[in-house]
């Protein structure tokens, strides 16, 4: 703001007159925080304007992960340097009584740029690594001369083991000309925010300006950061680069991360945007992607970047990509050349590491699609990624997920793209799409579709619990402030064994004992586990049955356990044999198994038989007196795969300690071509995708 000061004549002190003298020859000069102007003989105080030397358009990433942070801003020329300042929260410390004295003082690092209309401003930069985990923190940005930013707030998430999943936010496309018109992206976003509220961060999958693609409108970079200010300043920001965001350097001016650095001795990689990844704890990987890249050796440069960082990261349970250009999408856009050469080459990739969801932009369209099958086929060639699996989910009506009972669609394993509409005010209708783009089905309503303009912006809410992840679409009406969800789709992987990543490789000294139990004994009759049940006949009947099919023969239950005693007998006693009396034989031998078992036995534990060598992994440990007395385990898979039946019971007991099998691997079946049929003793036990996948075994639930 300018403040004139008044009128000087020349009469009123000779210093003055000297002053308008010499400004004879000039129409204004700067002299401290004023300009005077000078106008025939009279000359005029105006104060400098300063407001836009306080920093602007502050941006808050996770700079190399969840426990870092990134800060970046812009000022006008003045400010030749700029400062973060942090401070650990205190009991009782808030925003407004945040006691700087003992903050943290980093300068920030600059680069001048010039916007479309000819202004100078400077940008600045700053990170902090090693935040303390599970703790709040302050902080605030710019210097003492022309002012700080507002205060926000860091909550650093908790340790990596404790972290069994995270929420966060999908939107994109605010993309506006005019300031005033960035306050619907913003009134989306707090909308968001204040429904989901342990949101720890909001996916931009990019076009956060409308006319930063051809020069730097710096205006709309600071417009779209600003006006949703009072959500941003506390909620890190994951972007990616749109097609409007793409000048030289502006997006990645814009946001501070550690970006992928794939072409050397030079930062062209970071020109029309930029690649990043973080993970969210053990289990959880999250990409950008940058699609302003689009032909010859850059992109190719950045599929080997993808590909290694997917292949460094294939053990993480959930993996999530993000582009702006959608690859398997249904807007104006899906037909572009650069989109469908994207098509071509990313769905491959995506399909080979398993990557669970897509996250896109671009189209101003909402798109779900079927899941595209992932992984590797029985022949060891990996998937097109242009292969649905061709299901529609599961619906329940009244299912409770997170604390509350809702509309639950439990979709197959698979890559899933999502395309989430605008979150501002302009809209695109579906076109004609490429024949390998398949939309699932939407459960809510039957007319609302995956593959649909709804006329209302929109975003996404991804929920992660352990096994399970939830994608739920909303709309949002301005008028009437209501957020009604439009579609939802889940995944539950189950166990790790489930969804593929089953190699065994973790066992211990001392887990093959199960064979004194007989455990897991895929040969004929030998899966039964009668022998922990007596007298079960019609458990001794299958088996009869199972041994007639592959004409082996196994010893009868008595004889089994006859000899189970035996073994464990001679166990004990070479251990103990001055403590073991003959006729205590099986009682102090369980003893002593029991000691060993609470003391090894651990979650993801794999379980081998010493004969067979037959796969079971714990899942679940139930504990009494701090010893360990039942649990779950996954079966795994049979080492021998030349039977033509199998039998899978609803429980085992290994050594007095009874576990449920309550999962089978969906590679357990692998490679045993002879392979007719499969009983599985246990309703509870989830077949469907077995079927699926071995199409030529008969399973059957008794």
């Amino acid at each position: 703001m300018k403040r004139t000061f008044g009128i000087l004549h020349k009469c009123v002190c000779k210093s003055v007159v000297g002053l308008v003298l010499s400004l004879s020859m000039i129409s204004t000069m700067s002299v401290g925080d004023f300009i005077f102007v000078q106008k025939d003989i009279c000359l005029y105080a105006v104060e400098q304007d300063y407001s836009d030397a306080v920093p602007k358009g502050i941006a808050v990433t996770y700079y190399d992960g969840i426990y870092s942070r990134g800060f970046a801003w812009s000022t006008d020329e003045h400010p030749s340097e700029s400062y973060l300042y942090y401070v650990k929260a205190s009991s009782g410390m808030t925003k407004d009584n945040v006691d700087w004295s003992g903050a943290t003082k980093k300068k920030a690092s600059m680069v001048k740029r010039t916007d479309v209309d000819g202004k100078e401003w400077h940008v600045f930069k700053a990170h902090i690594r090693d935040l303390s985990k599970g703790k709040t923190y302050f902080y605030k940005v710019g210097n003492e001369k022309y002012g700080f930013s507002e205060v926000g707030t860091i909550n650093v998430e908790k340790k990596e083991e404790e972290i069994i999943g995270t929420t966060f936010l999908h939107l994109t496309d605010c993309q506006e000309s005019k300031m005033e018109k960035y306050n619907r992206w913003a009134e989306i976003l707090k909308a968001g925010k204040e429904k989901y509220p342990d949101s720890k961060f909001v996916a931009f999958s990019g076009d956060l300006t409308n006319d930063s693609y051809e020069s730097l409108n710096m205006n709309q970079w600071i417009w779209g950061l600003d006006q949703p200010k009072d959500t941003l300043l506390d909620l890190p920001i994951s972007p990616a680069s749109g097609n409007h965001d793409r000048f030289d350097y502006s997006f990645t001016d814009r946001f501070d991360f550690k970006y992928a650095d794939y072409v050397s001795d030079s930062d062209e990689e970071l020109k029309l945007g930029g690649c990043y990844y973080y993970k969210y704890g053990k289990d959880f990987l999250f990409i950008t992607l940058n699609t302003n890249e689009s032909s010859g050796s850059g992109f190719n440069k950045q599929e080997n970047w993808v590909r290694d960082i997917l292949k460094k990261n294939k053990d993480c349970k959930w993996k999530i990509v993000q582009i702006h250009k959608g690859v398997m999408s249904t807007g104006d856009h899906t037909n572009s050349g650069d989109v469908k050469q994207f098509r071509e080459k990313l769905p491959k990739i995506f399909a080979e590491y398993k990557v669970d969801l897509v996250l896109q932009g671009h189209d101003h369209v909402y798109t779900r699609t079927k899941p595209y099958v992932y992984g590797v086929k029985e022949d060891g060639e990996s998937y097109s990624g242009h292969t649905v699996v061709d299901e529609a989910g599961v619906v329940t009506k009244n299912y409770e997920f997170d604390g509350e009972k809702r509309l639950w669609n439990l979709e197959p394993e698979g890559t899933h793209y999502v395309t989430i509409n605008y979150c501002a005010n302009k809209d695109y209708e579906v076109l004609e799409y490429d024949s390998v783009i398949k939309p699932g089905v939407n459960p809510v309503s039957s007319s609302n579709g995956c593959s649909v303009q709804p006329h209302l912006p929109m975003y996404g809410v991804v929920r992660i619990r352990g096994n399970v992840l939830c994608y739920d679409a909303f709309t949002f009406d301005r008028d009437t402030k209501e957020s009604k969800l439009y579609d939802t789709f889940s995944v539950d992987k189950g166990s790790k064994e489930e969804s593929g990543n089953d190699e065994p490789g973790n066992d211990e000294p001392g887990n093959d004992e199960l064979g004194n139990d007989n455990l897991g004994n895929d040969e004929p009759g030998s899966d039964n586990l009668g022998n922990n049940n007596p007298g079960n006949n019609n458990e001794n009947q299958d088996v009869k049955e199972e041994e007639k099919d592959n004409k082996e023969s196994s010893v009868t239950d008595k004889t089994k356990d006859n000899k189970i005693s035996k073994e464990e007998t001679n166990e004990s006693k070479n251990k103990d044999s001055q403590k073991v009396k003959t006729n205590n034989k099986k009682k102090t031998t369980e003893k002593n198994d029991g000691k060993n078992i609470n003391n090894n036995l651990k979650k993801n534990l794999i379980l081998t038989h010493k004969k067979t060598k037959a796969k079971y992994k714990i899942t679940k440990l139930k504990y009494k007196n701090g010893k360990v007395v039942g649990g779950n385990v996954t079966y795994l898979k049979p080492i021998k795969k030349k039977f033509r039946k199998l039998i899978i019971h609803k429980t085992v007991k290994y050594k007095g300690v009874k576990f449920k099998i309550t999962k089978i691997s969906k590679k357990a079946f692998a490679g045993c071509k002879k392979l007719k049929v499969v009983i599985i003793k246990s309703k509870k036990i989830k077949i469907k995708a077995l079927k699926k996948k071995y199409k030529k075994i008969k399973f059957k639930i008794k």
